[in-house]
């Protein structure tokens, strides 16, 4: 072989290696969206792991309050309820289940809400009869009607992800779906051809080994710097969300798909010192 011949086949495959690279960190965004911001479970988990339910609970017992003043209701009534019915493992139980509802595109899912109706009507009965108020029919369907409007602030609260505005998204997620998964498979496919074409460029491995350092060293790199910078500037805790309990998710949930993409970076960069380690041992 020429040494001009050479040139173009190191020129051809350093423009494969860089086409090895752009597909390579492609597909580990990709996949990396795909197990974390587009994964149930992922949000489930941040439900569970950040400060949402605490505080959550924290603007229920002031809607509670409010709306209980307005029924002649003392404010420490809901003391109780908001230690024994409404507690942060039962918000994060019914949160989960909006965001399945979310992710599964189910615009008539509902959050069972009788068992906490029950329960504050238990808690009323108890409350009005401490009173000196006579139990009876007509003071029974009244407190009913307070049980079944204090769940539908429940629902309009925790049930969030399941209102009109994120139901949009749910939607426009559900139709795009199908265009990620074949763009992973797409860059998948894409990072293979060019791999086995940098792969029959050389006989020797420190050859075409040289080409994928330079390929994942540089995906490596690619999936780290926006990460890092986010994280830098504390991007996730800048969001404008008025409620609290929103921007504890919100602020957790992009912080922690941040940290995902390192991980990804970090694989690539294993990936890049596996292969030094193999092309040293090479050159031995």
């Amino acid at each position: 072989m020429t040494t001009k011949t050479k040139k173009i086949r190191s020129f051809v495959c350093g423009l494969v290696s860089f086409i090895l690279s752009i597909s390579l960190t492609l597909l580990f965004m990709l996949v990396t969206l795909r197990f974390t911001v587009l994964n149930a479970g992922y949000a489930k988990m941040i439900a569970q792991t950040s400060d949402y339910s605490t505080h959550m609970q924290q603007e229920l017992k002031e809607q509670f309050g409010s709306y209980g003043s307005a029924c002649n209701v003392d404010e420490s009534f809901f003391d109780d309820i908001f230690e024994e019915v409404i507690t942060p493992k039962r918000i994060v139980k019914d949160t989960q289940t909006s965001l399945e509802f979310f992710y599964k595109h189910d615009a008539e899912g509902e959050i069972d809400t009788s068992e906490i109706e029950d329960k504050i009507q238990e808690k009323l009965i108890a409350y009005a009869d401490t009173k000196g108020f006579e139990i009876n029919d007509s003071l029974r369907e009244n407190l009913k009607v307070m049980c079944e409007e204090m769940g539908d602030l429940y629902v309009k609260y925790v049930g969030m992800f399941n209102t009109s505005y994120f139901m949009s998204a749910s939607n426009i997620l559900k139709r795009y779906m199908p265009v990620l998964n074949g763009a992973m498979i797409a860059l998948a496919v894409l990072a293979i051809f060019a791999t086995v074409v940098i792969r029959l460029s050389f006989a020797k491995v420190r050859n075409y080994t040289r080409f994928y350092i330079y390929a994942c060293s540089g995906s490596a790199l690619m999936l780290a710097v926006a990460p890092i910078a986010a994280l830098i500037m504390r991007i996730g805790s800048k969001i404008n969300v008025a409620n609290a309990s929103l921007f504890s998710f919100a602020s957790s949930f992009i912080n922690y798909s941040f940290v995902a993409m390192l991980v990804a970076a970090l694989i690539m960069g294993v990936l890049t010192g596996c292969i030094a380690y193999v092309r040293n041992k090479a050159n031995k």
